[in-house]
Formats: C-alpha cells, sequence, structure tokens
C-alpha cells in the first residue's frame, strides 16, 4: 500500500529481470492508493512544511512531533476519508494509527517523505507490466486519489481488465479503516 505500491512498481517495471533470473514471477499485483509519477512540487512543499513542524514541536516535547502531525485533523480526514469535524465511531482507529506512528522516530518519518519525495517517474515504463494489476483507492483519498487510481489503471496494460477498487467512505488508508471491505476485495481478485 502507498510506499509499498511505489516499490512494487518500480521492481516491476525497472528490475523484471531481477525476478527472472530467480524463477520468480508475479502472478498478481496489488496497487493500494500508489503513485507512479514524480510528485508534484507542491506535493513536496506540503512534506517539507510537515517536516519543519514535526521538528519544532519535538524539540520542545521528545516524540510530540509525529503524534501532532498524524492526529491533526487535516491529517486525520486525509488518512481516514472523515471530515474533521465527523470522526466520531473510528476514534479506536485513528488511536490505534497515531499511537502505532508516535512510536516512530521523527527522523525516520522525515525519510519516508524524503523517499517519497525524490522517487522518480516510473509512469514512462508501466507499459511493461502485463502482471494482471488491480489498484483499491479510498473513495475520499487526498494524497492519490480516485481519479489518480483509473488514470493509473490506463496506462497498465495488466491493470485494464480490472476495474479500479474503492472503498467507500475511506481515505489514503483504506485498508486500515475498512479491513473487511479491503480484504472482500482483495479475496475477489
Amino acid at each position: 500500500a502507498s510506499m509499498g505500491g511505489m516499490i512494487a512498481l518500480r521492481y516491476a517495471v525497472r528490475k523484471p529481470a531481477i525476478a527472472i533470473a530467480n524463477n520468480r514471477t508475479v502472478r498478481k499485483m496489488v496497487l493500494v492508493g500508489s503513485y507512479a509519477g514524480e510528485i508534484p512540487e507542491y506535493k513536496k512543499k506540503e512534506f517539507y512544511a510537515d517536516h519543519e513542524r514535526i521538528k519544532e514541536v519535538d524539540a520542545r516535547q521528545h516524540g510530540e512531533g509525529v503524534r501532532r502531525l498524524v492526529s491533526s485533523p487535516e491529517k486525520v480526514a486525509s488518512y481516514f476519508g472523515s471530515r474533521p469535524e465527523n470522526i466520531e465511531g473510528i476514534e479506536p482507529t485513528v488511536a490505534a494509527y497515531v499511537d502505532a506512528m508516535a512510536q516512530m522516530d521523527w527522523r525516520s518519518y522525515i525519510a519516508v517523505d524524503v523517499a517519497i519525495a525524490h522517487k522518480e517517474d516510473d509512469e514512462p515504463l508501466l507499459n511493461v507490466l502485463h502482471t494482471p494489476t488491480l489498484l483499491v483507492v479510498g473513495e475520499d483519498d487526498t494524497l492519490f486519489n480516485v481519479e489518480y487510481q483509473k488514470a493509473l489503471r490506463e496506462k497498465i496494460p495488466g491493470a485494464k481488465a480490472h476495474d479500479v477498487s474503492i472503498i467507500p467512505d475511506a481515505g489514503h488508508l483504506c485498508w486500515f479503516k475498512k479491513p473487511k471491505e479491503f480484504n472482500d476485495v482483495l479475496y475477489r481478485f
């Protein structure tokens, strides 16, 4: 999911000979809220602004920078697909996610964002992917939205036979908020 999908795509389009040489083939691929292109400048600026907020808070209160960022109403809405004023009923899910992320050292959190921000554009190479590929996205994903996933599907030959699976009332972390619906989609594929 997300960055994992970016890594899977990178491997599939840039290193197919490795799988063949090791007698391994990818029979199916699932990409969840993934991105193949170069990260747009506006998104990089958002990452960098987040980094500054994390560092500023963590300098004063050790361990709080990541917690405050991922629990902000804007991030909750983006990750879970719930309006900031309407997260009733998913508080335990949000709390579990925030607690898990807060265990991460702020430097590691930033390193992940930097890796994403500087990834190469793999979109020109997607035409080599003939492996059956399913794209899954949360209906309210604001990071790599439904429209982008539909456009990505058209660029991957192995994805064209499958509709983009949209998880209703979920954001970027659709598997986290709606595990049953997410798993149902996987089982059907």
